[in-house]
């Protein structure tokens, strides 16, 4: 039996740095923070500056408990408290009670304020504020070096730092240090046999943050280095690692943690850092507060980029930095497109920067791979690097504090054919074990590893299938016209932006021509004019061929034709839905892409000019087969649905909803389309469009067939004990008409066949 291999652990422990430890500590550092808050407004002081004041003192407290908790002679905090100094004031008294040159460096007085003077009762509390980091025990362990990233990152997200924090809006979130060793191991280790030996390898981190991924680069770079003076290792310090962010306390935390780090790492090996012949590198020089978009430094190449871009897309850079969005447009091929994430240009920017023959290993969001938005930059990055590996995840919360799905991504810049690695991370938890198992080349249950050809990731339509995948999917394509080449109109729900105020349920109307509504909260109740009222399908009201029903109804100030009504029309003939509007007009006026003048509009409402006739209604996220039809074409889709209606002379819509209920098009868009976890994948209209329909003469016959049985399981209650039979009797037909041996589609993934079997029964 193979011993279980591991990758290292170089940010720090992971079974104190991740899960119930940190988040412990997160919550009493938050505390205290809001403590000393309290105690600063009773000052009768601003709240704005007092925050950065108790910031920058905390951080100092942070700074003399690292070290003390590693060597207490190595600073003696001073007999005086420092009531009435300001921060910057402190620190240089904090300095001149240290020898090492290294700590006398982190205590440098230029990154704090020098205006506002801390009062008594702050002081008190900031010396007697509880820092410790404890393991899962309970017990006192040393302040890890990520602590100065961590709390940072707590006084972005405080609701003082603005009006919903500052962190969602730089797309600051918390890297897991499991994940942060993994990539940086993987991405060092690749370059460690190519690398002379006589030149330091120069590693960047273009978006450092709070510095895990240099700190976990760093200490690998000293476990290779293995036994070195104190000056080498300060000088391999200075000459390999690099960063940049946006953030000046980002990359002042940074610096402190790389330097802190560092004379830890010489302490522990017992070496003599006392020496004030000791030359520090100046880390103002490695750690630049600057937009690396817009970076005006001299250009040097890398030999390695690691980190984790921000997250952050298009619509909340146009609320918090438009000006930065037509920048990017401008400069960058990633940024032209309609939607693009900040990452996009974080990748093509640092494709320029690495050197030929450099690796990158990023996390980032997972929505490019797939996505029309995201085809320039995988264009680029296929044609100008060789893609070696592609983890996704599964789990939406494999960063803690984030809901989003990521893909670890590893390429070497220059073109090169070499096969891609692409896996599959499934389930939730236990992050290491399933990252080891992928180092390792362990079996494990939720890993799944799929071997890619060269091609695979080589144009700017990237395939994650097998060869034997990547020739059924080319087969449907060749069988058919794409829908966008057919009289289909495709079309999104209603998007409101405030559905509390617009949707309702419907509780009853009277003979006036007026209709009594409950609010989702079921509380309150309000009547309005029925005549501006829509029925309304969600999500969860859409089941695979069963008929739609549902009481939800949405207010819609629109004339028939799908035009908004003029405020005065809108005031003079509808009294009671606008009064009611009216009540809400500050709400509405606060969503995004509202004009002051249209209030009251719906924030999207193209469905609402949809032709007359039977709608084919899916869900944006799907499972498979799980589709139906809105025969009357009654309703109207919510948000997170898809309406698609035909021309009945060309195109029959049941035929269109057999085909899309089948496993013939669910093959398709796990091939094609954006996953939202195992068996879950999202609908994107530009991919949707590339969809092949049949509409050939010669399958006039068979189409007819799956109409009239998608039909007849809508409207038929006698057919229901032979649903099964009429399932698969569909399934045929459909994979007949594109040449398909059914079993292929059932081999090609298993276990993720979407949830028509269940519904079959």
């Amino acid at each position: 039996m193979s011993s279980k291999v591991e990758f290292p652990a170089l940010v720090g422990p992971p079974d104190v740095l991740e899960g119930v430890p940190r988040e412990r500590w997160l919550d009493r550092v938050r505390t205290c923070r809001h403590r000393l808050l309290a105690i600063w407004r009773t000052q009768g002081e601003s709240s704005e500056p007092g925050a950065d004041a108790i910031d920058q003192a905390l951080g100092l407290m942070m700074i003399c408990r690292f070290i003390q908790d590693r060597q207490p002679a190595a600073l003696q905090l001073p007999a005086s408290d420092p009531a009435g100094l300001t921060t910057h004031c402190y620190c240089q008294v904090l300095r001149q009670a240290v020898t090492s040159p290294i700590l006398q460096a982190v205590l440098d007085p230029t990154d704090f304020d020098n205006r506002i003077p801390l009062p008594n009762d702050v002081c008190g509390a900031v010396l007697a504020a509880d820092l410790g980091w404890r393991n899962r025990f309970d017990q006192l362990v040393p302040l890890p070096a990520t602590a100065f990233g961590e709390f940072h990152q707590i006084c972005l997200s405080e609701l003082d730092a603005g009006e919903a924090g500052q962190r969602r809006a730089r797309g600051v979130h918390y890297t897991p240090v499991s994940l942060a060793d993994y990539l940086t191991v993987r991405v060092l280790d690749r370059l460690r046999t190519l690398q002379d030996a006589r030149m330091p390898l120069r590693i960047l981190d273009p978006s450092c943050g709070g510095g895990t991924f240099l700190l976990a680069a760093l200490r690998y770079l000293l476990q290779q280095r293995g036994s070195s003076s104190p000056q080498e290792t300060l000088d391999l310090l200075g000459a390999s690692l690099f960063g940049s962010d946006i953030d000046p306390q980002a990359t002042a935390a940074t610096r402190r943690a790389l330097l802190l780090a560092t004379w830890d790492a010489l302490h522990v090996s017992g070496n003599e850092i006392d020496d004030a012949n000791l030359q520090v590198p100046d880390l103002r020089q490695n750690i630049l507060c600057q937009d690396f978009l817009a970076s005006k430094a001299p250009f040097h190449p890398f030999g390695a980029i690691v980190g984790g871009p921000p997250f952050v897309r298009i619509h909340e850079m146009l609320q918090s930095a438009p000006d930065r969005v037509e920048e990017y447009r401008a400069k960058y091929r990633t940024a032209r497109s309609g939607q693009f994430d900040l990452f996009m240009p974080f990748f093509e920017e640092a494709v320029r920067y690495l050197a030929e023959g450099g690796w990158l290993g990023w996390s980032v969001a997972s929505t490019f791979l797939r996505t029309s938005s995201g085809r320039t930059l995988r264009s680029l990055l296929g044609g100008s690097c060789a893609v070696h590996e592609l983890t996704e995840f599964e789990d939406s919360k494999v960063y803690p504090d984030a809901v989003t799905r990521i893909v670890l991504v590893l390429l070497e810049k220059g073109r090169k054919q070499v096969a891609c690695r692409h896996t599959w991370i499934t389930g939730t938890g236990g992050l290491r074990d399933k990252l080891n198992a992928l180092w390792s080349g362990r079996a494990h249950p939720n890993v799944v590893v799929r071997e890619l050809p060269a091609s695979a990731c080589r144009s700017g339509d990237w395939s994650f299938g097998s060869v034997s995948e990547r020739s059924l999917l080319d087969r449907i394509r060749d069988a058919g016209t794409p829908l966008g080449r057919l009289p289909i109109s495709i079309c999104q729900g209603l998007v409101t932006g405030a559905d509390p105020v617009f949707l309702f349920r419907r509780v009853g109307s009277t003979v006036d021509g007026e209709t009594l509504l409950q609010g989702r909260d079921r509380g309150r109740h309000l009547l309005v004019e029925s005549h501006l009222l829509r029925p309304i399908i969600r999500t969860r009201d859409i089941k695979g061929y069963e008929q739609p029903s549902s009481r939800s109804v949405c207010l819609t100030p629109y004339d028939r034709s799908g035009r908004q009504l003029p405020e005065s029309v809108f005031r003079d003939s509808h009294p009671l839905a606008y009064q009611y509007l009216l009540k809400h007009r500050e709400t509405l006026t606060r969503r995004r892409g509202i004009k002051p003048h249209e209030w009251y509009a719906l924030r999207s409402p193209s469905c609402l000019t949809l032709v007359p006739g039977p709608r084919v209604l899916l869900k944006l996220v799907c499972s498979g087969g799980d589709f139906t039809m809105d025969s009357d074409g009654k309703y109207l889709g919510h948000a997170g649905t898809l309406m698609l209606t035909t021309d009945q002379r060309r195109v029959d819509p049941f035929y269109l909803l057999g085909v899309l209920n089948s496993q013939v098009f669910w093959f398709f868009v796990r091939q094609t389309m954006p996953t939202m976890g195992h068996g879950r994948h999202i609908l994107r209209r530009s991919t949707l469009r590339r969809f092949p329909l049949v509409v050939s003469d010669s399958s006039r016959e068979t189409r007819q067939q799956i109409a009239d049985t998608a039909r007849g399981l809508l409207a038929d209650d006698a057919v229901r004990a032979e649903r099964s039979r009429l399932l698969e009797e569909i399934e045929r037909q459909v994979a007949g008409l594109y040449g398909i041996d059914p079993a292929e589609l059932s081999d090609s993934h298993p276990g993720d066949q979407g949830d028509r079997h269940s519904r079959a029964s």
